[in-house]
């Protein structure tokens, strides 16, 4: 049967946060892992032993491993789910509070509310995510970020542009592992591109190109915390920031000491953030 498509355009759109989304993924891990087995375990045993009755077609009957199949298909479509509202929620605080805040370079208390966000996501993915649970790292330098000349290109545009496709495309994969890196890696990954685009369709003031510098080197110092290894998630918040520093008039840079400074001081703000909980 075929629902008519001027009846399913004006039906409201299925929306749902980034919380739900992760409740469904542990409902739908659960019913693969564990409750499809224990129902099927209780029928055979519940299943009178009689030759007439063969179990084993019975079971194939069932279609177990198809059911396993969709619900794992449902439970990795969740945390795909999860891991792009989050990014959402926190590249929109980044774009409303820093790109317009006042002229001081400082790191934003929005900036503090997006690793508080990153935190409770890290417990909350221990909890019903990881199947190995994962202690906080120790935050142990400040990153600093620098704008990089943009090495020269090779081939022609439609080159680019297949190249820049290839990379949408890994942003958020296929299918994301149960593990801690998997997950904030890609929620960070995919933070850093939608702020990315946000930036690429604005021009920049140099105060408000500093301010993406320093914030986002705020946010990456602090994945050090949740993260073992934050090299490669630094290329991403490159490109962020190469893109901010292509889209500014007149751009100036904060240099390494300058950001150090202001990134210890909103790491000092987050402890006290963290300590009126």
């Amino acid at each position: 049967m075929e629902l008519n498509a001027a009846l399913l355009s004006q039906l409201a759109p299925l929306s749902f946060s980034s919380r739900v989304a992760l409740c469904l993924f542990a409902s739908c891990r659960t019913l693969s892992r564990q409750s499809v087995k224990n129902i099927v375990q209780t029928l055979i045993d519940y299943t009178p032993e009689d030759p007439s009755v063969d179990q084993e077609r019975l079971t194939l009957n069932m279609n177990i491993s198809g059911i396993v199949h969709v619900t794992n298909d449902a439970a990795n479509a969740m945390l795909r789910c999860y891991c792009v509202d989050l990014a959402k929620q926190c590249a929109a605080l980044f774009m409303k509070e820093v790109m317009n805040g006042e002229v001081d370079g400082r790191v934003m208390d929005a900036s503090l509310r997006i690793v508080q966000l990153l935190y409770t996501a890290f417990m909350d993915c221990n909890d019903v995510v990881c199947d190995a649970v994962s202690a906080l790292q120790k935050v142990t330098e400040v990153v600093v970020l620098s704008h990089e000349d943009h090495k020269e290109r090779e081939g022609d545009g439609r080159r680019q542009i297949g190249s820049d496709m290839t990379m949408r495309v890994k942003i958020v994969p296929t299918e994301l592992r149960s593990t801690m890196a998997d997950v904030l890696s890609c929620v960070l990954k995919c933070f850093a591109k939608n702020v990315g685009e946000e930036i690429r369709a604005n021009v920049l003031y140099d105060y408000q190109y500093r301010y993406v510098e320093v914030n986002l080197a705020f946010i990456l110092t602090m994945t050090q915390g949740l993260l073992k290894e934050v090299s490669l998630l630094k290329e991403s918040f490159l490109d962020t920031v190469n893109s901010a520093f292509d889209r500014c008039y007149e751009p100036t840079e904060v240099d390494g000491e300058s950001q150090k400074k202001e990134i210890e001081q909103g790491m000092e703000r987050f402890k006290e953030l963290v300590a009126e909980k």
